[in-house]
């Protein structure tokens, strides 16, 4: 599996995707699984539109994690894309299917995060987190 996601900084403050599930609170870059026939980037700039509602110009690779089980093997490649804020306020398409799994056991808001808080964080996956949090001197 194939995931690619967004780091997006805006006004000093970076985009999360705010999650309860069952019962644990936790945040994610915004992403998700790319699609056949298309291009990490191009389903980078897509998840978060679909997720956030924020339109994002992709400028580079910032980090390429590979998720490896007990027997050593690769069961997800996650890339993560530093991006530009376009436009947009974050919120969550009625028809995005993130909306439609919303119930008493799981939850999802897109927001806006101060960088200061960032370090604060259960901010998954904390590779990331940590790499974001060097390279903005935090």
């Amino acid at each position: 599996m194939t995931r690619s996601a967004a780091i997006v900084i805006h006004n000093n403050c970076l985009l999360v995707m705010h999650r309860i599930k069952k019962q644990k609170e936790y945040y994610t870059f915004p992403g998700g699984t790319v699609e056949a026939g298309e291009d990490i980037q191009t389903a980078a700039v897509r998840e978060v539109l679909e997720e956030t509602s924020i339109a994002v110009k992709p400028l580079s690779l910032a980090y390429h994690l590979q998720v490896i089980d007990d027997q050593k093997i690769v069961t997800k490649d996650e890339y993560f894309f530093t991006c530009e804020y376009v436009s947009g306020v974050p919120m969550l398409a009625p028809d995005a299917v993130e909306h439609q799994r919303i119930n008493e056991h799981n939850f999802y808001q897109p927001l806006w995060m101060p960088l200061n808080q960032v370090k604060d964080l259960c901010l998954y996956p904390f590779e990331v987190r940590d790499w974001l949090l060097l390279s903005n001197g935090r």
